[in-house]
């Protein structure tokens, strides 16, 4: 399924291209993550269960317990989700420019990622050639930063955020 998720390019048959569509919609392919199926909770209407079974499932009602887990077990997701935020490709094709308030981390190599700050994109700076962004300017917490593009990582666009707001 992560597969059909992340794929921009290839057509599906209407009622997958129809849920694809929606998941699209309402989030990023790089918001997906792979959870095995002992810890799925969708994969246990897949498994043949019992209303019973269903009901004295907690896993059903609660989500796996994984998401419960105590703050020091999210290093997993700082090492292994946080990296995918940051695509590494040359601009071969044409993407989203980053805009201003988009929330970002603002990548430094001098500390680890789950250091990085968070800031909101104040302005863009152009390319006076090709018209595409090569910097942005974001403001944190306690600074204000000139960054080339691929030193940000973009969190929440601004695009996201408004389609939240229906």
């Amino acid at each position: 399924m992560l597969s059909y998720i992340a794929n921009q390019d290839k057509r599906f048959q209407t009622f997958v291209a129809n849920r694809i569509t929606t998941i699209h919609d309402g989030s990023r392919p790089n918001q997906w993550i792979y959870v095995e199926t002992g810890s799925n909770p969708a994969d246990d209407a897949s498994r043949g269960l019992f209303a019973e079974e269903f009901i004295q499932n907690k896993r059903w009602m609660n989500g796996p317990a994984f998401l419960w887990e105590k703050e020091d077990h999210w290093r997993r997701w700082i090492r292994e989700y946080l990296p995918q935020l940051q695509e590494r490709q040359k601009w071969f094709y044409p993407s989203r420019y980053f805009a201003v308030n988009d929330v970002v981390l603002v990548v430094d190599d001098r500390v680890t990622r789950s250091s990085w700050p968070l800031g909101r994109v104040t302005s863009v700076h152009k390319n006076s050639k090709d018209g595409r962004v090569r910097s942005v300017t974001v403001k944190t917490r306690t600074s204000v930063y000139d960054r080339p593009v691929d030193k940000i990582v973009l969190l929440e666009s601004v695009e996201m955020s408004e389609d939240t707001k229906l």
